[in-house]
Order: C-alpha cells, then structure tokens, then sequence
C-alpha cells in the first residue's frame, strides 16, 4: 500500500487497545519512542490516546466545536484520572503530533479554524459605537471566509472518503 493510499498515521484505540500495538510506526520515531521509554507502554498508551482525542481532526471531541481547553480538562480528569495533568510537560509531544499526524488539508483546516476563531474573538471585542466601519466589513467579508473554509473542509471529507487505508488495519473493503 503506497503512502498516498494511508492518510492517516495514527488511530484511536478502542476499548482496552494499546495506542503503540495498533499505531505501531510511531513508537519507532523522535519524540514518541523517547515517550514511551520514560513513561513505559500502559501510560505512555494512555497519553497518546488523549492527545488523539483532543488533537486529531477525526477525533470526535476535536470535531464538537467545544473549546480545546475544555476537552484537554475534561479528557485530563476523566479518561487520564488527573484532574491537573501537566500538559506542558508534553508540548514536544503534541506539537510532533500535530505536525505527524494531519494531512496537508488537515493542516489547512486547522489553519482556516484558528484564523477565523481569532477574526471572531477580535471582531466580537469591536464596539459598534466607535468601530462600526471596521465591522460592517468584517460581516461582509466573514462569509466569504466562512465559504473558502467549507471548500478547505469539503477536500477534507473526500479525501477522507477516497482513501480506504486507515492506519495499520485495512477497511472490509480491503479485505
């Protein structure tokens, strides 16, 4: 299966799975297989899980529109057990997977996410009594962002659709 074929690098782990037997190429690249040294296999698993969860463009919490802070806490004190995980401490990790584990669209859709996330938060901080000019064109350009975003996503999903190969495990359609 060529590389073009496999979109995506990493896969969630279902029930009791260990995130490093069905993502097995990860555990043998910088910085993964420093994190599994340190922390071993059952913690460094539960770790990459949570980052998967919160980061991955696939994962359903990424996909709930809620604020990533919320989820990393809600993920760090319910499914990780500690309510003040040091997030931090992993930066090294979550950047790698960032970077690791999106496509070139991916990445794109994560860039057209936080710019117009941050045109919203500065457009909403505008007053209408002194910025008005500012903001009538903000509103009237904003949809034309908005559109140029769902096309970005509209690649997204068909390359998502297109590709049968996810991970390290084939689809029944390649079976």
């Amino acid at each position: 299966m060529s590389n073009k074929a496999r979109y995506v690098f990493a896969v969630c782990p279902e029930d009791n799975q260990n995130f490093w037997d069905i993502n097995q190429e990860l555990k043998y690249l910088s910085p993964y297989d420093e994190l599994l040294q340190k922390e071993g296999k059952r913690r460094s698993s539960r770790i990459m899980t949570a980052i998967w969860m919160i980061y991955d463009p696939k994962s359903r919490a990424k996909q709930s529109g809620r604020d990533e802070e919320d989820v990393r806490n809600d993920i760090a004190k319910n499914f990780l057990n500690e309510k003040n995980f040091p997030w931090g401490k992993y930066k090294k990790i979550i950047d790698a997977f960032k970077e690791d584990c999106r496509t070139k669209l991916e990445k794109e859709m994560y860039y057209w996410e936080m710019e117009l996330a941050a045109r919203r938060v500065y457009q909403r901080e505008l007053p209408w009594e002194t910025e008005r000019k500012e903001k009538d064109e903000m509103l009237k350009t904003q949809k034309i962002l908005y559109n140029d975003y769902l096309e970005v996503l509209s690649k997204v999903e068909k390359e998502r659709s297109e590709n049968l190969f996810h991970g390290t495990h084939k689809s029944l359609l390649e079976k």
